[in-house]
């Protein structure tokens, strides 16, 4: 009898809401097949907004994996720009996916972001030049909403198509929604846009299904959401 996977997704952030909008849109982008659940820190910053908060959540997240869910087949670090992905992958007995490194690696050859805080742009570049992964990248653009007011459509979407168009504007094909805050909006986005929109939690989920399967990413991608 298979044993049926268990990604469990990481927020690095302590911000109850937020963790819940994640694991739903985790378990959207899994599909039926694979089991998720979201977790976050015990303390640590409501917001990882700039290199303090970062690094302070780093430090929590490491605490976190004291404790986890049984049976975790894959782990996500579910942040976009975040640090700390080596020390999780120190610690794991599992493989674990940087939010981050997925988004990108899913974009293709010329992706630009779209993030919260003018003062996540330099972690975001820090987090994509350490996995070569920023050549690539035509631009990174703040919509100057933090991670909770991101959770407001109204105010979020509208400035989230507008980076996008300026980012298509500088030769991107493919736009990364640039925090996992946003993920929920990716299908309004792309009724918004011709340009090719990457879900960072579903390209996380595909990767962590991947990766504890062992399976070639078109097939986990077949067991998964569709990215685009």
């Amino acid at each position: 009898m298979s044993t049926r996977i268990h990604v469990v997704v990481l927020n690095p952030n302590t911000s109850s809401s937020l963790t819940a909008a994640l694991e739903r849109s985790a378990r959207r982008a899994a599909g039926p097949g694979v089991d998720v659940s979201a977790i976050q820190p015990f303390s640590g910053p409501r917001a990882v907004e700039d290199w303090r908060t970062a690094y302070l959540s780093s430090a929590a997240m490491i605490d976190r994996l004291d404790r986890v869910p049984a049976g975790m087949s894959a782990l996500v670090l579910a942040g976009f720009g975040d640090v700390g992905i080596e020390a999780l992958r120190e610690i794991a007995d599992v493989p674990v996916v940087d939010m981050t490194h997925a988004a990108a690696a899913h974009a293709g050859p010329a992706y630009g972001v779209v993030t919260t805080v003018a003062s996540m742009v330099a972690p975001i570049r820090a987090n994509l030049a350490a996995a070569g992964l920023l050549t690539a990248c035509v631009g990174i653009e703040a919509v100057g909403l933090g991670i909770e007011e991101g959770g407001d459509a109204e105010r979020a979407v509208p400035r989230i198509v507008a980076a996008t168009a300026q980012l298509a504007q500088h030769g991107a094909t493919a736009v990364c929604l640039g925090s996992a805050a946003f993920s929920a909006y990716a299908d309004e986005i792309r009724r918004r846009t011709s340009v090719r929109i990457v879900d960072p939690v579903a390209a996380a989920i595909s990767e962590a299904v991947r990766l504890a399967s062992g399976a070639s990413p078109e097939a986990a991608t077949a067991v998964t959401a569709d990215l685009r």
